[in-house]
């Protein structure tokens, strides 16, 4: 089967994606696929370290420029079935899929669906969602089915101890996993180290942290440990997943869909920070599991330096909370999305 993936300009549509293709690929290793992405440097290096072939649209979202290259790549390609996992890249790939005869699919990651996805679900042959709630935003029920959102292939749970030992920390410590998303976010970056300035001295040593910072706070978030003397790790940008996930006892995170599924994989408890733009849809995401009890939620309006620093306290004081938490989270986890993308996919074209 030869198959089109669209997808890009973040890591919460470009990682579900992967993780899909190489599933496909496990399922029949003569599925041939090919990746349209957009011209962002992450989306390019992510498919080159992967092994896909990709194509990319404009960078500033003409639409008639990327509906004629779609034309081309489809032509040229000639798949089976289009997949789109929504944003910008999805619309003009699925749009002209349609209009040439190709069987379509789209991959919805939020709680509440974006543009593209609202738009094409009107047409396309198959609606796949994360959360069972998002069928009330699509008309076509019958065409929707329930897969959850495929992580990362490469992301396997590995001993606390082990993974703390990778990293060199304190296996006595409590650990902080501090992350922005695929890029990064300053906002929390400044957050957390604003609300660690206020701890004491004592304090300080009953934890430590791993900071995922991105690329561009990379040397502020570094030089801000060392001058507050807090043990930790900080990275621009971490491939060891696996081991990050495994070796943290809480998150603070923003709430994009993928992360949300990466942390309820490893049943983390998390401190969710959702990014305030409404387009994004992160809020509701966030909502979802605060409900359930599965995080605690502070919208980026209400978060404040002490705030922040008096919840973080409280957590690493009452285990109890954090496994309820934790238990809460991972009963959320849906661990082979992939598997039931992949085979929803197949599906679409054989039926």
């Amino acid at each position: 089967m030869r198959i089109v993936i669209a997808a890009g300009s973040s890591g919460g549509h470009i990682f579900p994606a992967v993780a899909t293709a190489s599933r496909l690929r496990e399922l029949d290793g003569g599925n041939k696929i090919f990746f349209i992405g957009s011209k962002k440097q992450m989306d390019q290096s992510i498919l080159k370290n992967e092994g896909y072939e990709f194509g990319s649209l404009s960078s500033d979202k003409k639409i008639l420029n990327d509906l004629f290259a779609s034309f081309s790549i489809l032509k040229r390609f000639k798949p089976d079935i289009a997949v789109g996992f929504g944003g910008y890249v999805s619309f003009p790939v699925l749009a002209m899929a349609r209009l040439m005869g190709i069987a379509t699919v789209i991959h919805e990651q939020n709680l509440v669906p974006g543009t593209a996805n609202r738009f094409l679900s009107k047409f396309v042959d198959r609606i796949e969602i994360s959360f069972g709630e998002t069928r009330s935003f699509f008309l076509r029920k019958g065409k929707i089915r329930e897969t959850g959102n495929p992580i990362r292939i490469n992301l396997v749970k590995i001993k606390r101890q082990e993974a703390i030992k990778l990293f060199d920390l304190d296996e006595q410590r409590f650990t902080v996993l501090v992350m922005g998303g695929s890029q990064g976010a300053h906002f929390i970056n400044d957050a957390v180290l604003e609300a660690l300035k206020g701890i004491d001295g004592q304090k300080k040593d009953y934890f430590q942290i791993i900071h995922l910072s991105g690329i561009k706070d990379f040397e502020f978030v570094k030089k801000t440990y060392d001058a507050l003397g807090i043990k930790g790790r900080v990275f621009s940008f971490c491939d060891r997943m696996s081991e990050v996930y495994s070796a943290s006892d809480l998150v603070i995170s923003r709430a994009g869909a993928t992360s949300i599924a990466e942390i309820a994989f490893f049943a983390l408890p998390a401190i969710l920070v959702p990014y305030p733009n409404v387009k994004v849809h992160q809020i509701e995401n966030a909502r979802y599991l605060e409900k359930r009890r599965a995080a605690i939620v502070i919208e980026q309006d209400n978060l404040s330096a002490g705030y922040l620093r008096e919840v973080m306290l409280k957590l690493m004081a009452d285990r109890q909370r954090l496994k309820t938490i934790a238990n809460n989270c991972s009963r959320l986890s849906v661990p082979d999305a992939a598997s039931r993308l992949a085979g929803e996919i197949i599906n679409v074209r054989t039926a």
